[in-house]
């Protein structure tokens, strides 16, 4: 069987059905009950999206952060969540060092040095950020001129990252 859950649950049927794969019958019950409990927390996971989805279509901070492209109803409630209306940040290079995501400054005799980027913070809400920075530069072909331009020129000053 080939890894991943959609490949487990299109081979599960099959497997608990198929009389000469010497399985014993206690496991195709505890195969068969696990896969009812997938299929429980599948609905649950749908239901607390669709919650989410619609509060944040209710709360007007969620709604200007999810018109921002990469960041949808969950990152939009997990912002709000850790930070509430933002007034503990005069600039959004504040929140940003906040979260971790940019370099440190060591500056002295006016001459301004960049350290390595903390990586302090919020880390979930970090992780949330980054993904949705790789969804538009993945994307950015779709993104309006404006932005899609800016971004091009982004990738073309970055080093490529390896991918694992």
């Amino acid at each position: 069987m080939h890894k991943g859950r959609k490949h487990l649950e299109a081979s599960l049927p099959g497997i608990l059905e198929d009389p000469d794969n010497k399985l014993s019958g206690a496991l195709r019950v505890l195969l068969h009950e696990l896969r009812q409990e997938m299929r429980y927390l599948d609905q649950q996971i749908e239901e607390c999206d669709k919650l989410i989805v619609r509060i944040a279509g209710e709360l007007e901070p969620c709604r200007r952060l999810v018109a921002i492209p990469g960041i949808g109803p969950v990152t939009a409630m997990a912002t709000i969540a850790a930070i509430g209306n933002g007034a503990a940040f005069k600039k959004g290079r504040g929140f940003a060092a906040w979260l971790g995501v940019v370099p440190g400054e060591h500056s002295t005799g006016g001459k301004q040095q960049l350290t390595r980027t903390s990586r302090r913070g919020n880390k979930y809400l970090r992780k949330l950020f980054v993904l949705g920075a790789h969804t538009v530069l993945l994307q950015r072909t779709k993104q309006s001129s404006g932005l899609s331009t800016w971004l091009a020129s982004l990738v073309s000053r970055k080093r490529k990252r390896p991918w694992p």
